[in-house]
């Protein structure tokens, strides 16, 4: 998660302001980001042992700092352009339950799975499109 407190911007974005006045195209972006994540992972190394588990934490930063962009930045885009031009298809209109359901979803999770053997009793938007 890219929230960091304020407190810790202040040390951080003057830092990443010099970086970002000489970066060019989109090549120095990632050779900036991929050397700061070596850089990271080389230090846990350092702390730990060399394994999957601490060699895989760069990877899934990165992941979350892609997921993270889409869904702030890519995603609000899209709803924007399918509202303008329309669905790809029913799955599209399907699709747009899945932010109704959430809340249900969420009032199940912590009251009905246990040890993942009950199902979970919401309606889904996939189990509505199977119905049709």
């Amino acid at each position: 998660m890219p929230y960091i407190n304020q407190k810790q911007r202040k040390v951080f974005n003057p830092i990443i302001d010099i970086l970002f006045s000489h970066i060019d195209n989109k090549g120095e972006v990632n050779y900036c980001i991929t050397r700061l994540v070596h850089l990271w992972v080389l230090e846990l190394v350092k702390k730990s042992r060399k394994c999957y588990d601490i060699l895989s934490k760069g990877h899934n930063v990165l992941q979350d700092a892609a997921a993270e962009y889409y869904r702030v930045i890519i995603a609000p885009y899209e709803d924007i352009k399918k509202k303008e031009n329309g669905f790809v298809s029913e799955l599209d209109s399907k699709g747009d339950k899945l932010q109704n359901d959430y809340e249900d979803y969420s009032y199940y999770v912590g009251t009905e799975i246990t040890c993942g053997r009950t199902p979970l009793k919401y309606s889904s938007w996939l189990d509505s499109f199977r119905k049709g």
